[in-house]
């Protein structure tokens, strides 16, 4: 439908959330100011937003692409009525397709609002994002505590939780170098050979022969056996990967 057919039938379309969404997906000045008019007669806003990440296919291969600025603007003054699926959805797109400033400045205020009634983790859980008290948009605090949390884990799934970790730097807005960063300095507060354990996992998994200088860095004075161990299967797994 286009915008001339949605301003001639808007009156009697105006409360159907299908329509609001498609009026602020139009994106037009008059549209926007009918679901805007429309939105606010209206109770309990939170139905009109329902899947609305679905409506506006954030990530739904050849619409997702069709998504510029505009749609995102339409969106933010609604931002606290979507779900939380739809607002990490929107969150996720905007790492994905260059509008990572934008959801800095837009997003993560709404993302730090819904965080501060998360629960804490239990020690030793891989959080849900990796989990529900971690930030979407972390700073180096708030990765060194993810870390300690990984390491905390006594369930033997220290492996699987640093591989998830490492993953979900795709889907925030954090660079490659605040990772390697954040393991810089939590292993620099305790060498020791669990942390490097960890680091050199993170090596293993996602490094290159730049990193392999963090395996060096800090002195550790136990069981030299099981360190030397530690660096030379890392230094044996990137410089492999990394021989062309």
């Amino acid at each position: 439908m286009g915008i001339e057919l949605l301003v001639k039938h808007w009156e009697h379309l105006q409360f159907s959330p299908l329509f609001i969404q498609l009026a602020l997906y139009l994106c037009a000045p008059e549209t926007l100011e009918m679901a805007k008019a429309s939105i606010n007669r209206c109770g309990d806003k939170r139905p009109l937003f329902k899947h609305i990440d679905m409506f506006f296919g954030f990530m739904t291969s050849g619409r997702s692409e069709k998504l510029t600025l505009a749609h995102l603007s339409a969106l933010l003054p609604w931002l606290e009525y979507c779900s939380d699926l739809s607002v990490r959805t929107l969150a996720d797109f905007c790492v994905q397709n260059g509008f990572m400033k934008w959801a800095e400045t837009n997003v993560e205020p709404e993302f730090n609002r819904r965080s501060q009634s998360a629960t804490e983790p239990v020690p030793g859980q891989i959080p849900p994002a990796i989990g529900k008290s971690s930030r979407f948009f972390p700073r180096e605090e708030d990765l060194i505590k993810e870390l300690d949390l990984i390491e905390a884990d006594t369930r033997g799934h220290k492996l699987g939780a640093i591989h998830v970790w490492i993953n979900n730097f795709s889907r925030r807005p954090v660079s490659q170098g605040a990772l390697w960063d954040a393991l810089d300095s939590w292993f620099q507060k305790s060498p020791n050979t669990g942390r490097l354990s960890v680091v050199a996992q993170a090596i293993e998994l996602a490094g290159n022969r730049d990193q392999l200088a963090l395996l060096t860095k800090y002195k550790i004075d136990r069981d030299p056996e099981r360190v030397e161990e530690l660096i030379s299967n890392a230094t044996f797994v990137v410089k492999s990967r990394t021989l062309n």
